[in-house]
């Protein structure tokens, strides 16, 4: 007897919220299981070790650019919500639901199912959550709370998804006393390292235009970092080395046309999304790295 359903979803805070307005809107919570696009292929072969796609009536997939891995999941059962234009939308099997033209998964989806299901109202503090998520995802950041979540998501212990659901089932109902003591300790420690990391510039040319890349080395808080390295720098691109796990994390300004998924495939052996990608530490990074001198850190972007 096929199971019933399994959702493949981001590891971020659109993922996760695009899980919990499914849940809203179905009242059911199938199972999960969080994937990051820099290594979908290679974690979901690790799954279809031990697992069969046909073995559930319906396998949906938020908030991931899932080209890489389309030959592996274009089956009828499989439903694909995404709005990266990254995303190609040439399945034979599989059913698509791909808008680029929304902000986030998050969005896309509560403006899809709220059609499907119109007797299903969200309260306002469900709607409060896909507000913050979509705020953060397009990096608007109308609100506090959206960078806060995100903290809070990323930093708290334990597994990530599960802590969100069990944390805003219910949607946003402000933060606790000890929410917020998480999200200030490291909001602290990020602005700690922030402010002490070497950075490292090179304008370098790459299809016939020169753009602007700032480097620099760091374990933690990536997300974070790189979004206030091209925030703060005159900077199209920032690229991180993590020599804790040998990986590269690459962010762009999103005032640029770079598709940073294709640069880090060729780059780093890796993927991810036109905005924000990685991969590996290997050779070419390294021969790359050669080309950045130190930054001047008092010298900051006036734009």
């Amino acid at each position: 007897m096929a199971k019933d359903e399994i959702i493949f979803t981001d590891l971020d805070l659109d993922g996760c919220c695009s899980y919990l307005i499914y849940t809203w809107f179905k009242q059911t919570k199938p199972k999960a299981v969080t994937l990051k696009v820099s290594n979908i292929r290679e974690k979901l072969l690790g799954w279809l070790n031990y697992n069969k796609i046909e073995d559930y009536k319906r396998v949906y997939f938020f908030d991931l650019d899932t080209t890489d891995i389309k030959d592996l999941i274009d089956k009828e059962n499989v439903i694909i919500f995404d709005h990266h234009k990254s995303h190609e939308d040439n399945y034979s099997s599989a059913k698509t639901f791909i808008n680029t033209d929304q902000t986030s998964c998050s969005k896309h989806i509560y403006q899809t199912l709220r059609h499907i299901y119109p007797n299903i109202n969200l309260t306002k503090e469900q709607k409060k959550l896909i507000a913050f998520a979509d705020d953060y995802d397009c990096y608007e950041l109308k609100y506090p709370e959206s960078n806060k979540l995100n903290f809070y998501l990323w930093y708290k212990n334990g597994d990530k998804l599960q802590n969100f659901i069990s944390d805003f089932e219910n949607g946003f109902f402000g933060f606790t006393n000890e929410q917020n003591k998480i999200i200030s300790y490291h909001f602290y420690r990020f602005k700690k390292l922030r402010d002490t990391i070497d950075l490292f510039k090179a304008k370098l040319p790459i299809a016939g235009k020169e753009y602007i890349f700032i480097s620099t080395f760091a374990n933690e808080y990536i997300n974070d970092l790189g979004q206030y390295i091209v925030d703060t720098y005159e900077c199209d691109v920032c690229m991180m080395i993590n020599l804790k796990n040998n990986r590269v994390y690459l962010r762009r300004n999103r005032n640029i046309d770079f598709n940073l998924s294709k640069f880090a495939k060729k780059i780093c052996d890796g993927g991810g999304h036109e905005y924000a990608a990685g991969g590996v530490l290997n050779d070419n990074v390294l021969s790359l790295s050669k080309q950045f001198e130190p930054l001047n850190r008092n010298i900051v972007y006036s734009g």
